[in-house]
């Protein structure tokens, strides 16, 4: 007679029950409000110091950058004037802190040296030209070789043009024209805006007076309303 077979009796399985843990409120709230906290005094800071290195920057424009690296030195011994404790805040925390001062800094302080705040740069004197006629003839443009105009001889008919451009408003722009040796006694005369960033200037020569070639040199000199000022190459007209 066959035995019968067993059954096997399986353990029961133990049933595994998740328990979150305990949530603290009160820290979350506390750790949440000094972040915030901190960047607010972050973003104060990089203000108060963009504005320092503005004004740093109207003596010597490295010293704008100074003020930079001053700022994001004293940043961390700042933070406990306002009752934050600098070992409670984590290391990405203060890199971002550090981050957002760095570059709200630069907002500030690019913003505050271009107009309409002020005016940094300098104007420039570009594309100068020298364009004669003889005879009342058709302006002819005079070839241009290290800085020297060839001009026929005798009398002719002389316009000097220039473009000049500023990031600002130009307050004035000259052209001191002089033959050799006058220099010192030499006058600014102003030029005549054209339009197009173009000013020119016309004169009347006599290359030849007097039996023997002149020789004519001239500059040019831009000044902008923040007190910004240029002056080109000098040019030489023989």
């Amino acid at each position: 007679m066959a035995k019968k077979k067993r059954k096997e009796v399986k353990p029961e399985e133990e049933e595994y029950e998740f328990v979150p843990p305990e949530f603290d409120e009160k820290a979350f709230l506390e750790k949440d409000i000094l972040g915030t906290k901190t960047l607010m005094i972050t973003a104060g800071l990089a203000v108060v110091f963009g504005l320092i290195g503005f004004l740093l920057s109207t003596v010597v424009i490295a010293l704008g950058f100074v003020a930079l690296l001053v700022g994001l030195f004293l940043l961390r011994y700042i933070y406990p004037l306002f009752k934050i404790p600098v070992e409670g805040l984590e290391r990405k925390s203060m890199i971002g802190n550090y981050l957002l001062f760095f570059l709200l800094f630069l907002g500030i302080w690019v913003l505050t040296l271009n107009p309409p705040f002020s005016d940094m740069a300098n104007p420039e004197v570009d594309d100068v030209q020298v364009w004669y006629s003889e005879n009342e003839g058709a302006y002819v443009l005079a070839d241009l070789s290290q800085s020297v105009f060839s001009i026929p001889d005798g009398g002719v008919s002389l316009n000097i043009t220039a473009t000049v451009t500023d990031n600002g408003n130009l307050e004035k722009v000259t052209i001191k024209l002089y033959e050799i040796g006058d220099e010192a006694t030499a006058t600014a005369v102003d030029m005549e805006y054209v339009g197009d960033d173009i000013y020119e200037y016309r004169v009347d020569l006599n290359l030849t007076e007097g039996g023997s070639k002149s020789t004519y040199f001239f500059v040019i000199e831009a000044e902008d309303s923040g007190g910004n000022t240029v002056v080109s190459d000098t040019y030489r007209l023989s």
